[in-house]
């Protein structure tokens, strides 16, 4: 199974990439190696992802193609976004780092789904008259091995 982890050389990313090759899926990790941590720390947490097998793509969710980084992901965990406040990041960046990345990251989802003929939402009448949407899941079996709760 593909897994597929935006923010994937920071301290909870790069964790939770090491886990999932460990027990055995193919990881893709995706990063744009922002400066607000030191960046040779992150390199360096990206150069131990490539040797435990994780292919580590450097990409701006936010402007960047994802069609070839999401490809037949069944899960896709993001933790990429901008921490806290800072006087060095200003309110703009804050945004694009965390609404406007996010936003385009489900865009690129919802254009993957539908390319592969399943509907991103599904629209359906409530009692009361109004539309209800439904939300695309990528929860397909993850955890669902037999090491799954043996920690």
């Amino acid at each position: 199974m593909r897994i597929v982890v935006t923010g994937t050389a920071g301290f909870i990313g790069s964790h939770l990439c090491e886990r999932m090759a460990a027990r055995g899926y193919s990881v893709v990790g995706v990063d744009c190696f922002a400066d607000y941590y030191a960046v040779r720390r992150k390199e360096q947490n990206a150069r131990e992802l490539a040797a435990v097998g994780v292919r580590v793509k450097r990409l701006d969710l936010a402007i960047d193609s994802l069609r070839g980084a999401l490809a037949d992901a069944a899960v896709i965990y993001h933790l990429a976004a901008q921490p806290g406040l800072s006087p060095h990041i200003t309110a703009e960046q804050y945004y694009r780092n965390n609404l406007v990345l996010t936003h385009a990251l489900v865009k690129a989802c919802c254009a993957l789904h539908e390319m592969n003929g399943r509907p991103a939402r599904k629209r359906r009448r409530t009692r009361h008259g109004a539309y209800q949407r439904g939300y695309l899941r990528f929860d397909r079996g993850v955890g669902r091995d037999q090491n799954a709760g043996a920690d």
